[in-house]
């Protein structure tokens, strides 16, 4: 039973429920090999669990918290699946979840190198897609995650990082600090892509995109123009002697006509 298709599916009529659930028979009747009990547990998560956790008010999902996040130190790995992919649905969906998943952070944080994949994605996710916005304390955990030896880690870490960079001097200076970088290009295109999946905004960072337009990888070259592309006028605007530049120079075709394009969409707009 997929934990984001329970929650997301089911914004809809609430009922009251005791507090607090008993979450170690609520997920292990998800994983359980018998499609009755499976059944019954999808019917109660659709119809009972998840309109309450999803709802605006936010005491009862933050007394559920402890409770769900326990189940992270389950030994079924299936169990963990599910209570991280509830805690990383509840932290993109929720308008207030810095403040109703705080009780998990530590044991989220713990859980970023989980042995299982999924487990890892979905605690690192539910870390970087808080809001309104990531606190302090996790984005340094964030910050500290774009040296791990796993780069799928460091990759969504740098993507909670970009999310604060144009609020937070720290997190911009973070997001610099990896476009520089040139000992691991995977990195690099990590941090290039975060900015446009981000919305950054900060002009220091969109400037950062027309020096990258000069890097002697192609593949450096066209996700800075992708991702000028994606965050629109003001990072084209910004970057316009830098893509000019390029549009004159390039041998590669596809990477001048690319710059020509959004030469003409900055013309258009103006």
């Amino acid at each position: 039973m997929g934990p984001i298709l329970l929650l997301v599916s089911c914004i809809a009529a609430q009922k009251l429920l005791p507090q607090t659930l008993d979450w170690a028979k609520i997920f292990k009747e998800a994983v359980v090999r018998n499609r009755a009990i499976n059944d019954r547990a999808r019917d109660r998560m659709l119809n009972e669990i998840a309109p309450k956790l999803l709802s605006q008010d936010p005491s009862f999902a933050s007394e559920e918290m402890p409770g769900i996040a326990m189940q992270l130190n389950s030994d079924d790995s299936g169990i963990r699946q599910q209570a991280s992919g509830v805690l990383s649905v509840l932290a993109q969906f929720r308008p207030d979840s810095a403040s109703v998943l705080s009780r998990a952070f530590p044991i989220l944080m713990e859980h970023v190198h989980d042995p299982a994949p999924r487990v890892r994605i979905n605690s690192l996710n539910a870390l970087c897609f808080l809001r309104p916005e990531i606190p302090p304390e996790e984005e340094q955990f964030l910050i500290e995650l774009i040296n791990d030896k796993d780069e799928r880690i460091a990759g969504q870490a740098l993507f909670g990082i970009a999310r604060m960079a144009s609020l937070r001097a720290e997190a911009a200076a973070a997001i610099e600090k990896a476009l520089s970088q040139t000992d691991s290009p995977g990195r690099k295109l990590a941090a290039i892509r975060a900015l446009a999946a981000a919305h950054v905004t900060a002009p220091r960072l969109l400037t950062r995109l027309g020096g990258l337009l000069t890097d002697g990888n192609p593949e450096m070259v066209r996700a800075a123009l992708q991702s000028i592309a994606e965050l629109g006028i003001p990072a084209i605007s910004a970057n316009l002697n830098e893509l000019n530049q390029l549009a004159e120079t390039s041998q590669d075709k596809y990477l001048a006509d690319s710059a020509k394009q959004l030469i003409e969409r900055q013309r258009m707009a103006h």
